[in-house]
C-alpha cells in the first residue's frame, strides 16, 4: 500500500534533526519499500504492507539515533491526493493529526480553518506564503498537528 508519512517539526539535516540518509535508513530497516522524500520537511512517500506498524518502527529508529523526538502521522497516498483536490478549491495548507476534526469555520490568528474531517483540516491563510494552521489547530484541539502547504501536497499527489 502506498502511504505518506508526515513528520512533525522535522527539518532534514538541521542540527538535532535526522539527515535524509538517516530518515531513509529508518524506513528501510522498518520494512518500508521505495521510500522517497518530498522536499526536506519530513514528508515521505513509501510502500508498506502495514504502514502504521512500519511508522512505529521508523519513529523508534529515529528516536534512538538522533535528538529529534516528535511524532509523525501516516495517511494513504490516495487519501492525500483527494485532499490535494480539496486544497485547490478551499485553502493553502493541509494539516494532519490524530482525533476528531474541529468545527468549521474556525478562525485563527492569520487564518481560517475552512474544511475538516477525521484527522485532518484545511486552512486558508490571510496572507500568501504564511503558515498559521498548526498553531491554530493545536490550540483548538490540544493535540500535536503538522501541516504542509498546497505545493507540497500537490507534489505528493503527483506520485499517486
Amino acid at each position: 500500500m502506498s502511504s505518506v508519512a508526515f513528520f512533525r517539526n522535522l527539518n532534514q539535516g538541521q542540527r538535532g534533526h535526522p539527515s535524509t540518509q538517516l530518515l531513509l535508513e529508518a524506513f528501510a530497516v522498518s520494512g518500508a519499500r521505495g521510500a522517497r522524500g518530498v522536499r526536506g520537511n519530513g514528508t515521505v512517500v513509501f510502500d508498506a504492507d502495514d504502514p502504521e506498524g512500519c511508522l512505529a518502527g521508523i519513529l523508534a529508529h529515529l528516536h534512538a539515533r538522533c535528538d529529534w523526538q516528535d511524532v509523525a502521522f501516516v495517511r494513504d497516498l490516495a487519501w492525500v491526493a483527494d485532499r490535494a483536490d480539496e486544497l485547490v478549491v478551499h485553502g493553502d495548507e493541509l494539516s494532519v493529526f490524530d482525533g476528531p476534526p474541529p468545527a468549521v469555520p474556525l478562525a485563527g490568528r492569520g487564518c481560517t480553518v475552512v474544511a475538516a474531517g477525521p484527522g485532518y483540516a484545511i486552512t486558508a491563510n490571510d496572507l500568501p506564503r504564511t503558515s498559521q494552521a498548526t498553531p491554530t489547530l493545536e490550540r483548538a484541539l490540544g493535540v500535536p498537528v503538522t501541516s504542509r502547504g498546497a505545493s507540497t501536497i500537490a507534489l505528493v499527489a503527483a506520485r499517486a
